[in-house]
């Protein structure tokens, strides 16, 4: 288990991932610590993001993308991912050029991504994170589940080696 003051921001990836594969338990005291600890990570995730440095221009970019999306898009698939039905070809094109005409931005921007990961993403953080005892574990938890939540099990083994 990671102390919390040994968390990097990398690690919280994994734990947010883990809590993604517990979505279907029932028990009401994981479900609180799952929900707490999804909330927290994404607002810290949201803020990380926020605080990344942008190439100018970037946002009219985005707004050019957006506004593609509102002319061509006719409604959104069951799994979320937008549906352009016959628009498609059509969306694809202006979206091909606006690509080509923003190329250079986007190859900065992919830049400023890498680097921002590479300076930030293995830094450590301060977190306020939820933790559960191993035998508040529900049963019905498998192997892969607890595996994902592992940095937030307080493990007996743990508790003895204080």
């Amino acid at each position: 288990m990671v102390e919390m003051n040994e968390l990097k921001n990398n690690q919280l990836q994994k734990i947010l991932s883990g809590i993604v594969k517990c979505g279907n338990v029932k028990d009401q005291l994981l479900k609180s610590v799952l929900v707490h600890n999804f909330r927290t990570i994404s607002t810290e995730f949201k803020n990380l993001k926020e605080s990344r440095t942008k190439p100018d221009g970037w946002d009219n970019y985005q707004s050019q993308l957006d506004s593609l999306n509102d002319i061509y898009m006719i409604g959104k698939h069951s799994t979320g991912s937008p549906n352009y039905g016959e628009n498609f070809d059509d969306f694809n094109r202006a979206f091909t050029q606006l690509r080509l005409d923003n190329k250079d931005m986007i190859a900065e921007n992919r830049k400023l991504i890498e680097d921002f990961n590479n300076r930030v993403m293995n830094q450590p953080i301060a977190i306020n994170l939820k933790f559960i005892n191993e035998k508040d574990l529900p049963k019905e938890l498998n192997v892969e589940q607890v595996l994902g939540i592992e940095d937030i099990i307080i493990f007996e083994a743990d508790k003895e080696d204080n």
